[in-house]
C-alpha cells in the first residue's frame, strides 16, 4: 500500500476566501469605486477625496495578492499537492515550498520514522520526525519542517488529512519491505 498525505480542505477553501474580498475592492476601484465612494461617505460624512496614483498602486497589489490567494486556494482544493508520498521506491516530501518538487528520500537513507510533538506559541502541536542518515537532496532549510539534532527531520503534520500514528505506521512498514527486498550493501574493510 502507498501513503499519501495531503492538507485538509479547509485551509485552502478558507486562504480561497479570504483572496475574494481583497479582489473585490481591486476590481471596485477599477471599474468607477462605486463601493469604495459609498463607504468614504458613511465614515466620513462628505466628498471623498478623489483617488491618487498611490490608490492605483495599492488596488494593484490586492488584485495581485487577492488573485494570488484565490487561484491557490482554488488549486489546492482541486488538485491538492501532496505533501507526503511513500511507495515501495522511496519517500517522496514537499519541503522545497508551494511550488517546489517533491524531495526523494530513499529508504536506505531513513533510519526512523516517528511521531513527536512541537512547541508553538505554549501549544503543543502533532508532528512527524525522520531521523535519515544523510541530508541527500533535502534542502537545508526545508519548507514545513526543521532540523533538529543534525539528522532529524521534523514535519508539522496539524492540517494532514492522515492520522500521524497511520503515517508512521505506513513508513515503517514500507522502509522495512524495501530495506528486506534490497538490503543496503555491505561496506568493504
Amino acid at each position: 500500500m502507498n501513503v499519501r498525505v495531503r492538507r485538509k480542505p479547509l485551509f485552502p477553501f478558507f486562504v480561497a476566501l479570504a483572496g475574494l474580498p481583497l479582489v473585490a475592492i481591486a476590481f471596485d476601484f477599477f471599474t468607477g469605486a462605486r463601493l469604495l465612494n459609498r463607504i468614504g461617505e458613511v465614515v466620513y460624512n462628505s466628498d471623498v477625496d478623489p483617488f491618487e496614483l498611490r490608490d492605483a498602486f495599492l488596488a494593484s497589489l490586492f488584485a495581485f495578492m487577492g488573485g494570488t490567494m484565490v487561484l491557490w486556494g482554488l488549486r489546492d482544493l482541486v488538485v491538492p499537492k501532496p505533501i507526503l508520498k511513500a511507495d515501495p521506491d522511496a519517500l517522496r516530501l514537499a519541503v522545497r515550498g508551494p511550488f517546489g518538487r517533491l524531495t526523494n528520500v530513499v529508504w536506505s537513507e531513513l533510519e526512523e520514522a516517528k511521531e513527536a510533538t512541537r512547541e508553538v506559541d505554549g501549544q503543543t502541536l502533532p508532528a512527524l520526525a525522520l531521523t535519515v542518515s544523510t541530508q541527500g537532496e533535502l534542502p537545508d532549510e526545508p519548507w514545513g519542517a526543521r532540523w533538529v539534532g543534525g539528522h532529524t527531520l521534523v514535519m508539522d503534520a496539524t492540517r494532514w488529512d492522515t492520522t500521524l500514528a497511520d503515517v508512521v505506521s505506513e513508513l515503517t512498514r514500507l522502509r522495512h519491505q524495501a530495506l528486506v527486498a534490497a538490503p543496503p550493501p555491505i561496506p568493504e574493510a
